[in-house]
C-alpha cells in the first residue's frame, strides 16, 4: 500500500526523480516526452475531439482532466486542463458551440513541438528565427507571439529583459533570450 503524499512532498519527489534522471532546464530535454504537437493536433487531440472532460481524458492515457479558470482572448473563462502526475500540462479551449476542441495550449516541457521545441527553451534554442513574430495582446501582452507558416501553431515567448513599449517587439538580441512559455495548436 502506498502512503498519501502532500503536494509539497510530491513536488520534492518529482524534483528528486528529475535530478536523478539527469533532467535539467536550460536546453536539456526532459527525461520523458508524453506526446508531440504537430499540424494535426497535440497527441491524439485534434479538432474532431469532443470538448468534454470524459472524451479528452479517454484520449489521454494517464491524464486527469478538470475545469480551470484561464484568460482566453482577454476574458477569464472556465476551460478544461489536462494534469499529468498532478501537474498541469495542457489546456483545452472549446469552439464557439463548446462541442469540439478548437485550441490546445501546451504549458509543460513534457510535450514537444514538431521541431523538438519545448516550453522553457529560449527563442534561439527553439528555432524561433524561422517563425513570423508579432507583439502579443490581451493575455499575451508584452510577449512575442510567433506563428508557423500555416498559422496552425503559435509559440508564445516571454521577453523578460525587454522594457520597451507595448505593441513593439524587442531587438533581435533581446528576443533571442526570450523563453518559450506556451505552444498553441489551433484546429482548422
Amino acid at each position: 500500500m502506498t502512503a498519501a503524499r502532500s503536494p509539497a512532498g510530491a513536488l520534492a519527489a518529482l524534483a528528486a526523480a528529475l535530478a536523478l534522471a539527469g533532467c535539467v532546464t536550460g536546453g536539456s530535454a526532459p527525461a520523458v516526452t508524453l506526446m508531440a504537437m504537430s499540424e494535426a493536433g497535440v497527441g491524439p487531440i485534434n479538432g474532431a475531439t469532443p470538448y468534454s472532460d470524459k472524451a479528452i481524458a479517454g484520449a489521454l492515457d494517464g491524464f486527469e482532466v478538470r475545469p480551470v479558470q484561464a484568460t482566453v482572448n482577454g476574458e477569464v473563462k472556465w476551460i478544461l486542463a489536462g494534469f499529468y502526475d498532478g501537474f498541469q500540462t495542457l489546456r483545452f479551449v472549446p469552439d464557439g458551440s463548446r462541442r469540439q476542441v478548437a485550441e490546445v495550449q501546451v504549458v509543460s516541457d513534457l510535450i514537444r513541438g514538431p521541431g523538438g521545441e519545448r516550453v522553457g527553451m529560449s527563442f534561439a534554442e527553439s528555432g524561433g528565427r524561422r517563425l513570423d513574430c508579432k507583439p502579443g495582446h490581451d493575455e499575451w501582452s508584452g510577449m512575442a507571439v510567433c506563428s508557423d507558416a500555416a498559422r496552425r501553431m503559435r509559440y508564445v515567448y516571454a521577453v523578460e529583459a525587454y522594457r520597451g513599449p507595448d505593441g513593439v517587439l524587442p531587438d533581435a538580441a533581446t528576443l533571442a533570450e526570450a523563453r518559450l512559455v506556451r505552444m498553441v495548436w489551433h484546429a482548422p
